[in-house]
C-alpha cells in the first residue's frame, strides 16, 4: 500500500497507462486520505454507463484500496478543500480529505511573530534534548533571545543544562501542567 506521499506518482502512472479510456471519465475528482488511499468521484451519470465500468475495472486493477463515489457534479467536492489539477492531466483534480473536520492540509498560517524552532521524536534517547540545548545555545550565542519549552513530561531536564544554579526555576512546566490539572 502507498502512503499519503507515495500515492500521486502511483495514481499518474496508472491513468496514464490509460489514458485512452481516461476521456471517457473526466471530469475526474482523486480524493486522497492521510493513509494515501484514494477515491475516484466520478459525475453520477456514469454509474449505469457499461463502458464506463469497464473502465473503472480496468482502473480497479491497478490502483489498490479504490473507491468509487458518484456526484452529480464532482467538482463540487472541491469547494473549501485544498485541491489541485494532477500533473499533466487537464481535467484530473486533486482533493486532500480532511480529517476530524480541520484542514490538516493548512495546519496553521504564517505568521509574522517569533520564529519556532520544534524538536520532536517519538522515541526517547535519539539526542532530542542535546540537540535542542547546542541548537539553543548557538543562537543564545548569535546574540538571538532563546525561549527553550522542555515539554518531555517523562524526563524533562534542559534547564538543568542550559541555565545556572542560580536562575533555575523551582518548578517547571510538567509541575504547572500537573498543579492546573488538579486545579
Amino acid at each position: 500500500m502507498s502512503t499519503f506521499d507515495e500515492i500521486l506518482p502511483v495514481v499518474i502512472d496508472v491513468l496514464r497507462s490509460k489514458a485512452e479510456l481516461l476521456q471517457k471519465l473526466v471530469p475526474l475528482v482523486v480524493n486522497r486520505d492521510l493513509n494515501g488511499r484514494v477515491r475516484l468521484v466520478l459525475n453520477k451519470k456514469l454509474s449505469d454507463d457499461a463502458e464506463a465500468k469497464t473502465i473503472l475495472e480496468a482502473l480497479a486493477q491497478t490502483l489498490s484500496d479504490r473507491m468509487v463515489l458518484f456526484e452529480s457534479d464532482p467538482l463540487a467536492v472541491t469547494q473549501g478543500s485544498p485541491h489541485f489539477l494532477l500533473d499533466g492531466f487537464n481535467d484530473v483534480t486533486v482533493v486532500d480529505r480532511l480529517a476530524a473536520e480541520t484542514d490538516w492540509a493548512n495546519i496553521t498560517p504564517v505568521t509574522e511573530g517569533a520564529p519556532r524552532i520544534v524538536f520532536f521524536s517519538i522515541k526517547g534517547g535519539v539526542g532530542r534534548s542535546t540537540a535542542l540545548a547546542a541548537t539553543s545555545w548557538s543562537l543564545a550565542q548569535a546574540g538571538k533571545r532563546v525561549l527553550v519549552m522542555d515539554l518531555d513530561l517523562e524526563s524533562p531536564g534542559l534547564s538543568s543544562s542550559l541555565l545556572p544554579e542560580e536562575r533555575r526555576p523551582t518548578y517547571g512546566i510538567t509541575d504547572w501542567l500537573v498543579e492546573d490539572l488538579v486545579d
